[in-house]
This record gives C-alpha cells, structure tokens and sequence, in this order.
C-alpha cells in the first residue's frame, strides 16, 4: 500500500493506492473537526469507500461530507459481499480531501 499527503491553506489531500482481495479491507484513520468537509474519491467503481467509525456510511465520489462533531473516523475501502464471495481481487486508488470549516 503507498501513500502521500500534502497540506496548504485550503486543506489537506492524502492519496492512497492499494489492492483488495476477498474480505479484506484497508483503512484509514483521520482526525475531524467538526464543520471539516471530508471528499473521497476511488478510482473504480468495483470497491466502496465508508465511513466505519463513529458512524457507518457509504461515501459517494466527490461529494463532500460535512463532519458533525471532533474525533477520529476511521475509513474502510473494501467490496461488496457479492463479489468478495467470489474472491476478486481489485487494485484502487483513493483520494481524500480534508478542507477546514
């Protein structure tokens, strides 16, 4: 799994490349504000990003979610049951965008 990140004064972007087989998933931890906009974007429409924790949601590409209250949450990309049963195996790469409120 790669990663690189980068910060100015309209937020921060971190971009993540990485591969899913099965029922396995990749996470990723972030610390939120609330009023932080959180946009996700992957790059295949084989695999699901969600929000696992505090809350647990489905992120669509490109549209941002306003974040309701401070904490860590904690993102999943994983697949769906179907194809998971089916034991597929799909590369990806997610970009995450963090703008201050």
């Amino acid at each position: 799994m790669a990663c690189s990140s980068t910060h100015n004064k309209h937020g921060y972007q971190q971009t993540h490349q990485g591969k899913i087989s099965g029922y396995a998933f990749d996470e990723y931890n972030l610390q939120l504000l609330k009023g932080d906009k959180l946009t996700a974007n992957l790059n295949t429409s084989k695999l699901e990003v969600i929000i696992y924790s505090p809350i647990n949601m489905t992120i669509n590409n490109q549209q941002p979610i306003e974040i309701t209250s401070d904490g860590e949450y904690i993102l999943r990309v994983l697949m769906s049951r179907a194809a998971a049963r089916r034991s597929e195996e799909h590369q990806y790469q997610l970009s995450i965008a963090i703008t201050p409120h």
